[in-house]
């Protein structure tokens, strides 16, 4: 048996949809599983972190 993983991360960011984030997330990890998957037999591939998210000028505490 052999096992290929693909791991992402997330970073909340308010104001944001949890269920659009998840989905987000899990089409990242599904990504980094492909990616393991081409590289061979027992891999394990990561997604890049996502950026942080600037805050607009609007959302700048006064």
């Amino acid at each position: 048996m052999t096992a290929s993983v693909g791991l992402a991360v997330a970073r909340p960011v308010d104001g944001e949809d949890p269920v659009a984030a998840l989905w987000r997330l899990f089409d990242r990890a599904d990504a980094a599983m492909y990616v393991a998957k081409r590289r061979g037999r027992d891999r394990v591939a990561t997604a890049a972190a996502p950026r942080a998210r600037t805050p607009q000028p609007e959302e700048t505490p006064t």
